[in-house]
């Protein structure tokens, strides 16, 4: 019986005791209840925990991933200079063999 199942039958169960003024349980369907209710918390909690391990993760990927973003940046920056002088001289190469 997975999470979704136990929610919809507690739910389920919840409107069925909500129709009666008065119920009667027997001790072993309030352990049932309690169990189920504790294994909800349990699964609620390791949840949780792998959504901010989860998250942690990725703030730390995207810490690196801004840095190599920075890194790139600045490398593409010296590759339009190198290619600026390149263009640069070879315009001058091509005005001195023209006479210009």
């Amino acid at each position: 019986m997975n999470r979704i199942d136990i929610i919809n039958g507690l739910i389920k169960l919840r409107s069925t005791f909500m129709e009666y003024d008065n119920i009667e349980c027997k001790q072993e369907d309030v352990d049932l209840m309690n169990s189920a209710a504790k294994e909800l918390s349990k699964s609620d909690i390791e949840i949780i925990n792998s959504l901010q391990v989860a998250n942690k993760e990725i703030k730390n990927e995207n810490k690196l991933l801004k840095k190599e973003n920075k890194e790139l940046k600045k490398e593409l920056e010296l590759y339009e200079w190198a290619f600026e002088g390149l263009r640069s001289a070879y315009f001058e190469k091509i005005g001195a063999e023209n006479g210009n």
